[in-house]
């Protein structure tokens, strides 16, 4: 996975002031070099070939430049000759930039930052960068970060900061996506994943394809998030997340946030709206849509849920299985045709007398008329529960 440009900012972005080049925000930094001598026309014809490579954040304080100022524009279009993807200067001369150096590199998508301050080194932008880069490039480094933000107790600060060391350019206002493939995501598939992603019109800066405990998560930001959470974004992740799998998904989608502190609870919600589409079989299920199951997944396997629903079902299972009977079958389907009769019939191939009879079975063995409201309303509770942990079970990831 790339640690971009835009990563890198984000992190310095108040030290930092931008003199050109945001259109090259995309690039990769794979490393870090510093531009020192070589440009130093005593010493250039020895160092300049081999000292800079491609990706490369490039620091410097225009030391060779400070008799001749020129030479910084030699050294912007050497630098990007060899395809690195920044510069970084401390300077401390106040050497100026020709205006014809900024538009050439502009065009060349290669930004140029200058820091602004005292109380920033070129050791902190190199620790960075390296710690970024092995982040980035560590599917289980991102693991560890997101099940840290997911289960631990922390502040909300603590809260910004995983996120931040996850997806350093996400914006503040954002939702996430979820899929649950059938078999785990392997690292060799999410790299096939992340190059369809880069070529798809879902592949920005603010935006993130993650590969977390066997799902796929798409993180998606944007300063104008009220118009953008709309049908349009959801089927285009819909339809990125199928194709990166090559398998029908059921994509879950939370609701919008706007804070970083409660990208716990977006990721949450995604995670659960995942699940309750592979329950009802929805291609996209948006966490509002979900209902009582809000309250079902975060604690369906729980020691006083499965109490709850064994004490219920557990009648009904024995009796499916000494008699060769779909007690349970029916109450599911009941449960997810939303307590029609009819619907039900309808599903399972019977007639609606006989989802009556069931009923009635039902009613003999737990003590819950499914006609009353508040014993239906347990009956319906415990299918619902059964159903969670069944979905968990069958994809433990």
């Amino acid at each position: 996975m790339d640690y971009t440009v835009s990563d890198f900012y984000s992190t310095f972005e108040e030290k930092l002031v931008l003199l050109n080049g945001q259109n090259g925000f995309e690039k990769p930094v794979t490393s870090v070099g510093l531009l020192d001598y070589e440009m130093d026309p005593a010493v250039k014809d020895r160092f300049i070939g081999d000292n800079f490579q491609p990706g490369q954040l490039i620091l410097s304080s225009l030391l060779f430049a400070k008799q001749n100022p020129f030479l910084v524009a030699d050294a912007v279009r050497h630098l990007i000759d060899k395809g690195c993807s920044a510069l970084v200067v401390r300077n401390v001369f106040d050497l100026p930039f020709a205006e014809t150096t900024l538009r050439y590199a502009d065009s060349k998508g290669f930004p140029i930052f200058q820091i602004k301050g005292r109380d920033i080194y070129f050791e902190d932008l190199v620790y960075e960068v390296a710690r970024r880069k092995d982040t980035q490039d560590s599917l289980d480094s991102y693991n560890d970060e997101l099940n840290i933000l997911l289960h631990d107790d922390l502040s909300p600060a603590e809260r910004v900061s995983r996120i931040r060391n996850v997806i350093p350019s996400l914006r503040s206002s954002c939702f996430f996506a979820c899929a649950r493939p059938q078999k785990p995501v392997d690292r060799a598939a999410f790299e096939e994943a992340l190059q369809r992603y880069r070529e798809s019109p879902l592949f920005k800066l603010s935006n993130k394809l993650l590969s977390f405990d066997g799902q796929l998560l798409f993180a998606f930001s944007s300063d104008t998030l009220t118009q953008d959470y709309n049908k349009g974004h959801f089927n285009a992740i819909n339809d990125l997340l199928n194709i990166c799998c090559r398998e029908r998904l059921h994509v879950g989608i939370s609701a919008p946030h706007y804070q970083l502190s409660e990208v716990r609870e977006a990721i949450r919600e995604s995670q659960y709206a995942a699940v309750y589409g592979s329950l009802v079989d929805a291609d996209q299920t948006l966490y509002d849509q979900i209902g009582v199951f809000k309250l079902i997944l975060p604690y369906c396997r729980t020691g006083d849920y499965a109490r709850f629903c064994n004490h219920i079902l557990a009648p009904l299972r024995d009796y499916d299985i000494e008699n060769n009977t779909q007690l349970i079958e029916t109450l599911n389907a009941y449960v997810r045709q939303n307590g029609s009769i009819k619907k039900t019939a309808e599903v399972l191939g019977h007639h609606e007398n006989t989802i009556r009879y069931r009923f009635d079975t039902i009613r003999q063995l737990s003590g819950l008329n499914y006609k009353d409201p508040q014993d239906n309303e347990q009956l319906c509770m415990a299918a619902k529960v059964q159903l969670a942990v069944n979905a968990y079970m069958e994809k433990p990831w």
